[in-house]
C-alpha cells in the first residue's frame, strides 16, 4: 500500500494581505480617479447682443457652485475663466457670460465643484458655437450742450425701434464708466457722486444701443444689460471750473401768450452782491439768447411770442456781470395761444345731452363743450371764423341745429349757420337756439314676411351733398319686435333712410319732413314720393 500524504491548509501570509490591501487601495484610487476625470456638461449657448452669451447645462449632482471657461477656437486653447457673474458666484445650472466682443464665435465649458471646493468633474464636452451680434444701428448726432463742472447735457438721433443706450464716458484718470438711460438725451453726471464728471478735465463720450436688464437675478429668464449696436462717434469736451453750483430746481410757472415766469433755487455758496443772470432762447444751442438780471430766485420773461417754445438757464454772476457758476440745465417754457371766448344758450333740453361744437369754416372741429344745466355754454377758441352746432346726444328726439343770427330758433344741420369771428383775446356771443323735437319714423324691415334682426339703419340729410349722417341705429329698437326700427330728432326738410345688412341688397329710402312729421317717402327705385301721414309707419322689404 502507497501511504498518501496528507494537504494541509495554509493561512494566508502577513505578505499576501498586505498585498491584497494594497491592489484594493490603488483600485480605490483608481475608481475615484476614473470618477473626477469625468467630463463635465454639455452647456446649451445663445448669444443674446454684442457682449452677452446665455448658458444652461445639466446640473452636476452634490455641486453647490460651478465654473464656466470659454474660447474662441473649439480647441478650447487661451481660454478665460469664469467663477462669479455680477460679483456673484455662479450657483445655478445657468448663467450669463457678460463682457465678449462682437461679431465672434465662443465656445464654453463647465465643471462643478462641491462645497469642500473639490472639482466634481474636468473640463469637457465643449459648447456648440454661439456667434455675438450687432442688432441695430450705430447712434449718430451725439452732441453736448451746458457743459457745467460735474455734468454735461446730452443728446443724439434716435435709433429706430432701440430698448435703450448706454453712455460710454472716461477721462485721463479714470477708466470708462457707463450709465443706461431709456431716451436719446439727458443730463449726465455720473452714476453716483464717487464717479461724476471731473471739474476742469478732458472727457472722451460715446453712446451705444443697450438692452435693460430682464428678469430677477439668479433665475433662468433673467437677462443683463446686453449691448446691442457699436459705439457711436466720440466727442471730447472739458467741463467747467466755477466753484459755485449751478442754480438748480428751474421751474416755470404763470405761462401766458406773451410771458412766462421763470422760479429756481439759491446754489450753496451764494453771498451778498451776487446776483443771477436767466438766459433764454428758441435754440436748445442757446442761439441768439437774450438776457434777464435778476436780484431774486424768480423772474418773469415779458415780450415772448406766442404758441413758441423756449429754453430757459440761469447761472450766478458778480455786479459787474462776470459769470461765477456753471449755468444751470435748461428748461422748456412754452407760451400759451391767444384764445378768446365763444358763449350762448340753449333753449329746449337740458343738461349733458346737448354738447357746444365749435367749427371752423373749413369744416374742421375746433373745439366743444357740453351746456350747462341753465342751458349755458362757453368754449376758448383761437383767432378765427367759426359757427356752432348744438349737438343734440340724448334719446328725446330733439333736432340738432345751428346757431342763427337771421332764423328764430337756429337751423338745420343741412343749412348755413351763423358765423363768429374771434380776434385775440375778444369774446363772441351766438344767437339763442331752441332745440324742439323733430319727426320720428317706425316701421319693420322684413325678409320674405319675417322681421329682419341686425339690419343697420342711418339717416342722412339730403338737402346738400355732403350728405351729412344724423343717427344710427340697428334693428331691433326700443325693444321693439323682430325687425322694428325707431329713428327720432329729424329736422324739417330732406332725408335719406339707409338699410344695410351684409348679404342682403341695400335699400335707400327718401322722405321729407313738415312740421316735425315726415309726410312724404319714396324707395330710390321709385319715380314720384308717396304720401305717409302722421302717426303712420313705414315698413320696409329687403332682399338678397
Amino acid at each position: 500500500m502507497t501511504a498518501t500524504t496528507p494537504v494541509r491548509s495554509r493561512r494566508p501570509s502577513r505578505l499576501w494581505i498586505t498585498l491584497t490591501a494594497l491592489v484594493v487601495l490603488i483600485a480605490g484610487v483608481s475608481i475615484a480617479a476614473t470618477a473626477v476625470a469625468a467630463s463635465g456638461p454639455k452647456p446649451t449657448v445663445k448669444a443674446l447682443g454684442a457682449d452677452v452669451v446665455k448658458l444652461s447645462w445639466a446640473a452636476i449632482t452634490g455641486a453647490t457652485k460651478y465654473t464656466v471657461r470659454y474660447s474662441t477656437s473649439s480647441s478650447m486653447s487661451s481660454a478665460t475663466t469664469v467663477t462669479k457673474v455680477e460679483d456673484k458666484d455662479i450657483t445655478t445650472p445657468f448663467t450669463n457670460v457678460m463682457g465678449l466682443s462682437a461679431n465672434k464665435t465662443y465656445y464654453f465649458q463647465v465643471t462643478g465643484y462641491n462645497s469642500s471646493g473639490t472639482a466634481l468633474n474636468t473640463w469637457g464636452n465643449t459648447s456648440s458655437g454661439a456667434k455675438t451680434f450687432y442688432s441695430y444701428a450705430t447712434p449718430t448726432g451725439l452732441a453736448a450742450a451746458n457743459i457745467a463742472s460735474t455734468s454735461v447735457e446730452l443728446s443724439w438721433q434716435p435709433v429706430s425701434g432701440a430698448p435703450g443706450y448706454k453712455v460710454r464716458y472716461y477721462n485721463r484718470t479714470d477708466k470708462a464708466r457707463y450709465v443706461w438711460n431709456q431716451v436719446e438725451n439727458f443730463t449726465l453726471h455720473g452714476q453716483n457722486d464717487s464717479d461724476s464728471l471731473r471739474k476742469n478735465t478732458q472727457h472722451w463720450i460715446s453712446v451705444a444701443v443697450q438692452q435693460p436688464a430682464i428678469g430677477t437675478f439668479g433665475t433662468a429668464d433673467y437677462t443683463p444689460l446686453v449691448t446691442m449696436s457699436p459705439l457711436s462717434k466720440e466727442i471730447t469736451l472739458t467741463t467747467s471750473n466755477y466753484d459755485i453750483a449751478a442754480p438748480s430746481d428751474l421751474a416755470v410757472t404763470q405761462q401766458q401768450p406773451t410771458s412766462v415766469r421763470v422760479s429756481w433755487d439759491e446754489p450753496s455758496g451764494f453771498e451778498d452782491g451776487m446776483r443771477y443772470r436767466v438766459q433764454y432762447s428758441t435754440s436748445s444751442a442757446m442761439t441768439g439768447a437774450k438776457t434777464v438780471d435778476a436780484d431774486g430766485t424768480a423772474v418773469t420773461l415779458s415780450g415772448l411770442s406766442e404758441n413758441t417754445t423756449y429754453y430757459v438757464r440761469v447761472m450766478v454772476i458778480d455786479s459787474t456781470g462776470a459769470q461765477l457758476s456753471d449755468r444751470s440745465a435748461f428748461q422748456i417754457a412754452k407760451t400759451r395761444v391767444t384764445r378768446g371766448t365763444i358763449s350762448g344758450t340753449v333753449n329746449g333740453p337740458a343738461g349733458r345731452d346737448v354738447v357746444a361744437m365749435v367749427y371752423g369754416t373749413g369744416g374742421e372741429l375746433a373745439a366743444q363743450s357740453d351746456v350747462a344745466s341753465n342751458g349755458t355754454y362757453s368754449v376758448l377758441v383761437r383767432p378765427g371764423s367759426y359757427k356752432v352746432l348744438l349737438s343734440y346726444l340724448g334719446t328725446g328726439g330733439y333736432t340738432s341745429m345751428w346757431t342763427s343770427a337771421s332764423a328764430s330758433g337756429g337751423v338745420p344741420v343741412f343749412s348755413a349757420g351763423q358765423t363768429l369771428t374771434i380776434s385775440g383775446t375778444g369774446k363772441a356771443t351766438a344767437a339763442t337756439t331752441t332745440l324742439a323735437r323733430g319727426a320720428s319714423i317706425t316701421g319693420t324691415v322684413r325678409y320674405n314676411g319675417t322681421g329682419l334682426n341686425g339690419v343697420y339703419l342711418s339717416s342722412l340729410t339730403a338737402q346738400t351733398s355732403a350728405r351729412e349722417v344724423e343717427a344710427v341705429t340697428q334693428t331691433p329698437t326700443d325693444g321693439g319686435a323682430a325687425g322694428w326700427y325707431s329713428i327720432k330728432g329729424l329736422s324739417d326738410g330732406e332725408h335719406w333712410l339707409r338699410f344695410i345688412r351684409s348679404g342682403y341688397k341695400n335699400v335707400s329710402i327718401w322722405i321729407k319732413v313738415e312740421n316735425a312729421v315726415v309726410t312724404q317717402y319714396r324707395v330710390s327705385s321709385q319715380s314720384s314720393p308717396t304720401d305717409l301721414g302722421a302717426g303712420k309707419t313705414l315698413n320696409v322689404n329687403m332682399t338678397k
